[in-house]
């Protein structure tokens, strides 16, 4: 602005140009940073969940055979690694 003086609304019109430009900078460093932290958070807790969901299902296989009539639990029809087998099947059904 040379030798010109300027205003007081002058100044604080600038001042806060500055200032807005200044927080959209802090603003998106911040988001970008957040972003990035969810996303590695997020890894962390869907491979939780597809842990968690495959014991779930792996339970409901399990508690259904022991629950069936037909199924003689000490005549080795059903084990863990059963269920676990039809658990990976459901998880494979429900992620094609």
């Amino acid at each position: 602005m040379g030798d010109q003086k300027m205003t007081a609304e002058e100044w604080h019109k600038l001042a806060a140009k500055s200032l807005a430009e200044e927080n959209k900078k802090i603003i998106f460093n911040m988001m970008k940073m957040f972003t990035e932290e969810n996303q590695r958070e997020g890894e962390k807790v869907a491979e939780r969940y597809e842990n968690s969901l495959r014991d779930h299902f792996a339970g409901l296989a399990m508690q259904g055979m022991l629950t069936n009539d037909q199924c003689d639990p000490y005549a080795g029809y059903f084990d863990a690694d059963i269920a676990y087998q039809i658990a990976d099947a459901m998880l494979k059904e429900r992620n094609s």
